[in-house]
């Protein structure tokens, strides 16, 4: 019999071995998952759904997270986990479950001695939604890396916070950690090394990653760290406490509960279905759909030794972690695609009442003084649009503005807290999409660049349907990819991209021409910002001297 009649029965066996999967034992109990392909036919094994943690709901909603108890038969990990309870952020439907705190492991070798570097992913999702089906793995797994995906709580049920050890807050940050130690436990059964975790993520996930570098808690659990596009001080990223105290309350009064004492508050609170407290989140929506995150992280200090972040984050020193920090140039096009839609709508409802709602719309509304907001609004719209009316020859200006309050002013900060103390890595990426995700916060034709996450498509697979990468794109994916594996492996993305070592931020241009180090960040916007009486600008990190 010749070979290429014997082939199809060769093909034939190989697809049952893929379909037969694996079996993993870990400190739980035994899971089964799948084999599977990646983009370049790299085969790995794909285990999905393992439950991190117990279930938050009963007498453990909004409390810390448990440690699962296990299972005693072979556990299918072939299905994503539940999500966390959110809205739907394109059909608007109530989903998800209080039994959410699941995580994903994809290998490419089941062996406790093949010791890879392990990458963690925390999904964005403004702190009230996001989950981890969406991160497709078929790209990053071209690379020999064990990569884990996870979810945690989010908005009410994730950050609400009294103040107080009732209902401390923070529990999403506190679920990641925990998903973290399950990750030093159990990873080298899947071939990762415990030694060589680097933890990234985008948007919130980002801010996420930054708290956890930060943290206390989280010291020792992993060993590098990367931020695309989102810090623990973007305004939409941090809640004081006087605000989160009293948006606790709210949510208690919304939901026919007492408000004090705190325990009463919670006893009412755990009978209540989840969907209600997402129907309650919408109630902080004042203008539209700002602001954009009215449940995240808080200075938790009254927490003494269980703080997860016990000062202000600016005046906090990383973890001994190598860090890779970064945002895209048009980050704020998310706002100002906003504004452009149905001819300017919003814009034209924003100057009817400028101090509050361009507050609401860049999150700066608990990050300034009351008496302040009108001096903002006029410096801000003074410096960028020339005291101007948004238009379609100005829109992109105001994308600018966005970019430097929401995103690039914090990442600023965050470098100047970091460069001295730790290898920090900066990038811009600046690299115009063929095809934008602007639609999502509402198309508009006039803006230009690379918007909020919008280099995420050439992370994972299928993240805008129906689109395909074309073959030089293809070669952008495999080159951010190994920059960001690499920096997994050694802590050092390449010979060329050099870490940051002054205050005026040495830094990896990503352009469609080319990558290149470059210095000097927004020098002037940056500067501009510095001025404004912000919350963040009350920790003055510069190391040298400069000229405002």
């Amino acid at each position: 019999m010749s070979f290429s009649q014997l082939s199809p029965v060769w093909i034939l066996l190989a697809a049952l071995h893929l379909a037969h999967g694996q079996v993993v034992q870990i400190n739980q109990g035994r899971l089964r998952g799948t084999a599977e392909r990646s983009r370049n036919g790299v085969k790995y094994f794909s285990f999905l759904g393992i439950p991190y943690a117990q279930a938050p709901e009963g007498e453990l909603r909004l409390k810390d997270p448990q440690p699962h108890p296990g299972w005693s038969d072979t556990k299918n990990a072939t299905e994503h986990g539940n999500e966390c309870p959110q809205r739907n952020y394109f059909n608007h439907q109530l989903i998800g479950s209080d039994n959410c705190l699941f995580l994903n492991v994809y290998t490419p070798k089941i062996d406790p001695n093949a010791k890879l570097p392990v990458m963690v992913y925390i999904h964005g999702g403004a702190f009230k939604g996001g989950n981890t089906r969406f991160l497709k793995e078929k790209f990053i797994m071209d690379k020999n890396i064990v990569y884990v995906a996870i979810q945690y709580r989010i908005g009410i049920l994730g950050f609400m916070s009294f103040l107080d050890d009732v209902i401390p807050g923070n529990f999403g940050l506190k679920d990641q950690i925990f998903a973290l130690k399950w990750v030093q436990d159990n990873i080298a059964h899947f071939g990762g090394d415990p030694s060589r975790v680097t933890i990234f993520g985008g948007s919130a996930g980002a801010a996420a990653v930054d708290y956890l570098v930060i943290s206390p808690l989280a010291k020792g659990l992993f060993h590098n760290a990367i931020i695309q596009g989102g810090t623990a001080t973007s305004p939409w990223a941090y809640i004081p406490q006087t605000v989160a105290k009293q948006r606790a309350e709210a949510v208690a009064t919304l939901l026919g509960c007492p408000s004090k004492p705190t325990t009463e508050a919670l006893a009412c609170m755990r009978d209540i279905p989840s969907d209600n407290f997402i129907i309650v989140t919408d109630k902080f929506l004042e203008w539209d759909l700002s602001p954009l995150g009215p449940f995240s992280p808080i200075t938790d200090s009254f927490m003494g030794a269980g703080a997860v972040v016990p000062d202000h984050p600016l005046a906090l020193p990383p973890n001994p972690v190598n860090i890779i920090l970064g945002y895209n140039s048009y980050e704020g096009n998310m706002i100002a695609s906003m504004v452009c839609f149905n001819e300017f709508r919003l814009a034209r409802d924003m100057e009817v009442d400028l101090p509050r709602r361009l507050a609401l719309l860049t999150n700066l509304q608990d990050q300034v003084k009351y008496s302040e907001k009108a001096k903002v609004a006029d410096r801000l719209f003074e410096f960028y649009l020339n005291s101007q009316n948004i238009s379609k020859d100005n829109v992109y200006k105001f994308a600018d503005l966005g970019t430097d309050i929401l995103f690039g002013h914090p990442s600023f900060k965050a470098a100047l807290n970091y460069y001295k103390k730790v290898p920090l890595y900066f990038y811009l990426y600046d690299i115009t999409p063929r095809i934008t995700l602007l639609t999502m916060f509402g198309n508009c034709t006039h803006l230009r660049g690379p918007s909020h996450g919008e280099e995420i498509v050439y992370f994972f697979n299928d993240i805008i349907p129906n689109f395909e990468l074309t073959p030089e794109e293809h070669k952008l994916s495999h080159r951010l990819l190994d920059l960001w594996t690499s920096f997994a492996s050694t802590g050092v993305p390449s010979d060329t991209w050099t870490p940051v070592a002054s205050d005026r931020i040495e830094y990896l241009h990503m352009t469609n021409d080319g990558f290149k180090m470059a210095r000097g960040l927004y020098e002037d916007r940056m500067r501009f910002v510095d001025t404004l009486p912000l919350l963040n600008n009350q920790y003055n990190l510069r190391h040298e001297k400069t000229e405002l």
